[in-house]
């Protein structure tokens, strides 16, 4: 898979030393089993976040929208 178009909102700097919290969810699978149609794509968004005190809720520090896409065959190596 392969990052093929990604969104993404720096909304404040992240500070050093500090331990973060990454979430991601996923929006959307799409596969077409039809020949000459596309290939594989999903589509994930991903938060990053800095925990507070605790009872506070986390700051957002990143927020990014992207969609991965097979590209080839998968083989081992």
């Amino acid at each position: 898979m392969i990052w093929s178009i990604a969104m993404i909102t720096y909304r404040e700097p992240t500070p050093p030393g500090v331990e973060l919290l990454v979430r991601s969810k996923v929006l959307a699978i799409k596969e077409s089993n039809q020949p000459g149609m596309g290939k594989a794509s999903v589509e994930v968004e991903v938060s990053l976040y800095e925990p507070m005190l605790p009872d506070t809720p986390m700051k957002l520090l990143v927020q990014a929208t992207g969609v991965f896409k097979r590209l080839g065959a998968l083989r081992a190596m």
